[in-house]
């Protein structure tokens, strides 16, 4: 786990491995076959989730117990990022 900056909480090993993240990726790996280094690899998990959306996002719905109306096709509606409006592409 990596040092936290100075004067920022930082949990000991034993509160980060019951926080829910944790918890998310103790699931993960056993439901999803996810390889995480470990619970509280916070690292890994943010890399699994900008490398695979579509798994991510559909683990995090499953794992949350989300009902959908109509199941959902796709993770996002384009991969561009969003531009604020009144604003244009350079």
């Amino acid at each position: 786990m990596t040092q936290p900056l100075q004067g920022m909480h930082a949990p000991s090993p034993d509160q980060a491995g019951r926080t829910a993240i944790a918890e998310f990726a103790r699931w993960a790996r056993e439901h999803r076959g996810v390889e995480l280094p470990s619970d509280t690899d916070y690292a890994a998990l943010h890399a699994w989730s900008v490398r695979d959306l579509e798994d991510f996002w559909s683990a995090v719905a499953e794992f949350l117990g989300v009902i959908f109306r109509d199941p959902p096709t796709a993770v996002l509606g384009s991969r561009d990022m969003p531009i604020p409006s009144g604003t244009s592409r350079k």
